[in-house]
């Protein structure tokens, strides 16, 4: 009688980045042996990170418990003489520098963790305004940076109209421009491509594209090629 098989695959995604690409997880024995791409996954073209997640998670230069230096060596400690160890030492920053003199860095190995909101509450209980995160050298000063050149809305679809504050409350998304734009405006909806008259809508009246809006379309497109967005 053939041994049983210890070996399944389990199906997640690769939190590495915010691609989270689907992977199939090839588990030996409870030990994590191979990442292979889910082909059913939308995105499953996997990289090197991805591949090497079992390297990662095995390595042996890996802290996985807290080390505390003693003589100018590394020793295990528990987690209790670490944590008060890290709340005297902070005590006495704050007691003679004060709660601002704290900078707490954070960057995120992995998407959608919960680790960012506990450092943010942290600084907040602690009193410092110093939070930084890997963010600075990533996407989001890429975001700030467009935000405040061209648009704060980086995504905002070209040619759609802003929410007015009636659309907001009622859930609704901004509209596109009807067909020919400018050629058409003041012109009865049935004349626009071949369209039959109908009654218009009051929210289609409110955002009917605005005089300029095609510059400003335009201007943002060309602003969005120059940050590298599209």
């Amino acid at each position: 009688m053939p041994a049983k098989s210890n070996t399944h695959l389990a199906k997640s995604v690769c939190r590495m980045c915010m691609s989270c690409c689907g992977v199939d997880a090839h588990v030996e024995d409870g030990r994590l042996v191979k990442v292979s791409a889910m082909k059913e996954h939308p995105v499953h073209r996997l990289c090197v990170k991805a591949t090497a997640i079992p390297d990662w998670l095995y390595s042996p230069r890996r802290a996985i418990h807290p080390l505390k230096k003693v003589n100018g060596e590394w020793q295990q400690t528990s987690w209790d003489d670490a944590l008060g160890i890290i709340a005297e030492k902070l005590g006495d920053i704050k007691a003679e520098y004060g709660a601002k003199s704290l900078v707490v860095h954070l960057g995120e190995p992995l998407v959608g963790s919960v680790v960012p909101r506990l450092a943010v509450r942290f600084c907040s209980l602690f009193g410092t305004p110093n939070y930084t995160s890997g963010a600075s050298l990533c996407f989001a000063a890429k975001g700030i940076g467009h935000g405040l050149t061209v648009n704060r809305r980086m995504f905002r679809r070209l040619g759609a109209q802003p929410r007015t504050v009636q659309d907001r409350r009622a859930g609704r998304r901004p509209r596109r421009p009807e067909a020919g734009g400018e050629a058409n405006r003041g012109r009865p909806q049935g004349d626009i491509a071949g369209q039959e008259s109908r009654p218009s809508h009051p929210d289609k009246a409110r955002n009917r594209l605005r005089p300029g809006a095609e510059l400003n379309a335009g201007h943002h497109r060309r602003g969005a090629i120059r940050q590298g967005l599209c």
